[in-house]
């Protein structure tokens, strides 16, 4: 079982929701994004609204 914390109800709500997404994920794509988690460009990308926008651009979403 995994804790999880946060700090609101809404945070808590939010993170256990999207942990519930990513479970349905293929183990070898969790390890995958685990690995980019560690990647402090990939973070800074993910951080911010024109960062993920630029993702989503470039993966054609």
């Amino acid at each position: 079982m995994i804790k999880v914390t946060g700090n609101s109800d809404l945070d808590i709500d939010l993170k256990t929701e999207a942990l519930q997404e990513l479970s349905k994920l293929p183990t070898e794509v969790l390890a995958r994004l685990v690995e980019l988690s560690k990647i402090k460009k990939a973070l800074g990308y993910l951080s911010t609204e024109t960062g993920f926008a630029t993702i989503k651009t470039v993966l054609g979403n």
